[in-house]
């Protein structure tokens, strides 16, 4: 397949990750996250976040769900954004698997208030509802709007005066990162946050991710409750070497900042097309935008994207780390070749 605007899951790894997966496959290592990779990706991720445990999974629903099972009890029940990843396309697995409640605030960008939470309050009062313990936000949010560092300590502090803990999915943390120019730390820990999925196969490695726990907000169970919910991998080592490697020298930041920049250019250049609505300016490397209908299906022949919304007629545009000034600019004389054909 050839380059396309779908997904930044739809990249390759990047080299040099590729070239420290084949470096950890000599030789044996210990299983189960006792090799010494693993103990070399904990420590940089604690190192680089501030963190207090780290925990190596397999995937990012995985990730997100074993987090909020870990912060939850069997009435336990999660505030989260009407757009949220939990709610929206992980398949109900958080009922499913973690016997969760989902408690959707209502949003036009995926960012959630603390007016929006306050109305869920009420119901830490009362036994005949589930009872909130967590607030889950993604950072950028699924339309690609970003919290501020000051949104995030509103939200967070106000959280725990309430007895709340705060998750944050972070399956693009990197382009938010890069967008607010601050340090993983900075986001994270310096913010509040009380768990993390971490994830970084958008931003440049194969597969896996890592749950994140600051302030010694670590369950003491959170092993068992890894290896309940499918997500202990055997040969751990990597997916701990692959963190090592994208976070050396700040490969991801690197790596998000071309994504984040293609985006921009991407905008830029559609802007510049009178016939064509852009709906969300990207804050990082996500745009949505509105094509006029006719031109839709042979664009997406000529570089797939998909349709967010067919009744508005919404398209969702992501650019990679790997995406080329030359292939947007094809995209872009595409269009106007369509458009006046």
């Amino acid at each position: 397949m050839s380059k396309t605007f779908a997904s930044d899951n739809f990249s390759g790894a990047h080299p040099k990750v590729l070239e420290n997966m084949i470096k950890i496959n000599n030789g044996h290592q210990g299983a189960y996250g006792t090799d010494e990779y693993t103990d070399l990706g904990e420590k940089i991720i604690i190192e680089k976040l501030g963190a207090n445990k780290v925990y190596f999974m397999l995937n990012g629903t995985g990730t997100n769900i074993t987090i909020l099972d870990s912060l939850t009890n069997n009435y336990g029940a999660v505030i989260c954004s009407n757009m949220a990843h939990i709610y929206t396309h992980e398949s109900g697995a958080a009922s499913k698997v973690a016997n969760i409640t989902l408690l959707p605030v209502d949003t036009t960008d995926g960012k959630i208030t603390i007016d929006g939470i306050k109305s869920y309050l009420y119901f830490k009062e009362s036994y005949h509802f589930p009872r909130p313990q967590v607030i889950s936000i993604s950072q950028p949010t699924e339309m690609g709007a970003v919290y501020t560092i000051e949104e995030l300590k509103e939200l967070t502090s106000f959280a725990h005066e309430n007895g709340l803990k705060v998750h944050m999915d972070g399956a693009r943390i990197s382009n938010a990162a890069a967008f607010l120019n601050v340090s993983l730390k900075e986001m994270t820990y310096w913010s509040g946050i009380d768990a993390l999925s971490f994830g970084m196969t958008k931003n440049g490695i194969m597969f896996g991710e890592a749950a994140v726990f600051f302030n010694e907000s670590a369950p003491e169970d959170f092993d068992y409750t890894r290896k309940q919910n499918l997500q202990l991998q055997s040969k751990m080592r990597f997916i701990s070497g692959q963190y090592l490697a994208i976070l050396k020298d700040d490969l991801w930041l690197k790596n998000a900042r071309i994504a984040n920049e293609n985006a921009e250019y991407l905008a830029r250049q559609l802007s510049e097309i009178n016939e064509i609505d852009i709906v969300q300016k990207p804050s990082g490397n996500i745009l949505y935008v509105k094509f006029p209908k006719k031109i839709n299906t042979e664009l997406q022949n000529f570089m797939y994207f998909y349709i967010e919304n067919e009744e508005s007629n919404m398209a969702r545009l992501v650019t990679n780390f790997d995406t080329l000034k030359s292939e947007i600019d094809s995209f872009i004389e595409k269009i106007k070749e369509l458009i006046l054909k």
